[in-house]
């Protein structure tokens, strides 16, 4: 999860161009993340989400 945060943190960019779904980083954000959070916190009926916003 470590390299989700590092990869968010050196790829977000403030902003400043615009982020759709077909980029890395929205994937990453949206679903990747949200996902491993979930896993690692094993709580069945946590739902998590990301957001560009």
């Amino acid at each position: 999860m470590n390299k989700l945060f590092k990869y968010i943190l050196e790829n977000y960019n403030d902003g400043i161009e615009k982020v759709d779904s077909s980029t890395e980083l929205y994937k990453v954000l949206t679903k990747t993340l949200p996902n491993k959070i979930g896993y690692t916190l094993g709580i069945s009926d946590l739902i998590v989400k990301g957001s560009m916003g």
